[in-house]
């Protein structure tokens, strides 16, 4: 059987350009760029905000050190809410999760400056007891 093919006609393309170039413009106005949208979307977060940061904390911990919410508040109680270099405690936040980055392994819980030091000394042994000489 022998297929016949039917060319398209200069106004069926143009038709065809017209109705795509509208539906662009008209139908392609993204929900989340609406105004209205945004406003009802801070007023869900807002309203639950509160409720939702112990599971938001508890995905986080999870997804990047392997650890659920218990086993942080376990590690909390075991260090007596203090970083476990320094001692003192995190006011506003939360002590953050020390671990070895190679093997993923935690190794305790730091206060903010704690931690940025350590990440800074790139986790050397032999820079912190360059740091400990100089500062000695």
């Amino acid at each position: 059987m022998k297929r016949t093919y039917t060319l398209r006609s200069e106004f069926d393309e143009k038709k065809q350009e017209f109705l795509r170039k509208r539906d662009r413009e008209v139908y392609h106005v993204k929900r989340k760029d609406k105004p209205e949208y945004k406003k009802a979307q801070k007023a869900t977060y807002e309203k639950h905000k509160e409720k939702n940061k112990p599971i938001q904390r508890n995905r986080m911990l999870k997804r990047k050190y392997g650890l659920t919410l218990e086993e942080y508040k376990y590690l909390f109680e075991e260090q007596n809410g203090v970083c476990a270099i320094c001692k003192t405690t995190e006011e506003c936040r939360m002590l953050a999760v020390d671990h070895n980055h190679e093997s993923g392994k935690v190794r305790g819980l730091l206060c903010g400056s704690c931690n940025r030091a350590l990440g800074l000394l790139k986790d050397n042994p032999e820079l912190l007891s360059r740091a400990k000489e100089y500062v000695s």
